[in-house]
């Protein structure tokens, strides 16, 4: 009885260990799907200093998951001039608004549904999706100052998240760490970063 307790103690050790070690070289080596959703290639780097990042326009992922327009937003392709007769509303925020992990049906996809099927009389709604994973409150500010005014909303959405007052962002070090990025850019890059923050 002793040894069958003995071996079963070693092999359940022996499958701890191996996926322990697993889940090492799996986090070491970047082998895991991308969780965040964000991938290389889908953001950038932009000299507004109020923005600091953004999301890359005319981008689909390979997948069409996430497909990014013209100007930058996770949406069809849409007129910056607002048509006659139609209502628009600009949804702001960061990984929440944008989306995150939701392939085609974004909040912002299922308001305009929502809206237009309760209006009346033949009005129509735009849902504009502004969000840009990890965008802090400041972020979203600027966005709506610049970028989401262009496009005349009549209602501002702003879906707030408890992390949106901490003035972090995964995202970026992403972009400063990516591969193949050598570390002079990339010191040059967080040299910008952080005179931007100041």
């Amino acid at each position: 009885m002793k040894r069958v307790a003995g071996k079963i103690l070693l092999a359940l050790f022996g499958l701890a260990l191996a996926l322990v070690l697993g889940e090492a070289a799996v986090r070491v080596f970047g082998l895991g799907p991308d969780i965040h959703g964000i991938r290389r290639g889908t953001i950038r780097l932009t000299p507004d200093p109020g923005l600091k990042y953004e999301l890359l326009p005319n981008v689909q992922t390979p997948e069409g998951e996430v497909l990014v327009n013209e100007f930058g937003m996770r949406n069809r392709p849409i007129a910056l001039e607002k048509p006659a007769g139609v209502r628009r509303v600009a949804c702001l925020g960061d990984s929440i608004a944008f989306g995150m992990g939701a392939r085609r049906e974004t909040f912002s996809v299922q308001l305009e549904r929502e809206l237009n099927a309760a209006v009346e009389g033949g009005g129509k709604w735009e849902a504009l999706n502004f969000g840009v994973p990890g965008y802090h409150i400041g972020q979203v500010a600027a966005m709506l100052a610049g970028r989401a005014a262009r496009f005349a909303p009549d209602e501002v959405l702003y879906l707030y998240c408890l992390n949106d007052p901490q003035d972090t962002s995964k995202e970026l070090e992403e972009i400063l760490r990516a591969d193949g990025m050598t570390a002079a850019r990339r010191d040059y890059l967080g040299q910008v970063w952080e005179g931007a923050r100041s």
